[in-house]
């Protein structure tokens, strides 16, 4: 099976997603914005964004996964 693109982690109050391919890191450079204190390497977003979000990265036909 192949790796997915993105993982993330719903702790209730943040969700963590990470960019694991080279295309995820070009499309959440592309579509989102990460704040000058966050980690590029782990984004953490808002649940009520992360919808949004997730529907973008499927869309575009990456893959995502819960970690």
């Amino acid at each position: 099976m192949k790796n997915p693109d993105f993982t993330f982690n719903d702790v209730g109050t943040i969700v963590f997603l990470r960019p694991l391919s080279k295309k995820a890191l070009k499309w959440s450079s592309d579509n989102i914005n990460v704040s000058s204190w966050q980690n590029p390497v782990c984004i953490e977003i808002e649940p009520r964004m992360f919808e949004g979000i997730k529907e973008g990265i499927l869309n575009e036909g990456l893959t995502i996964e819960k970690y």
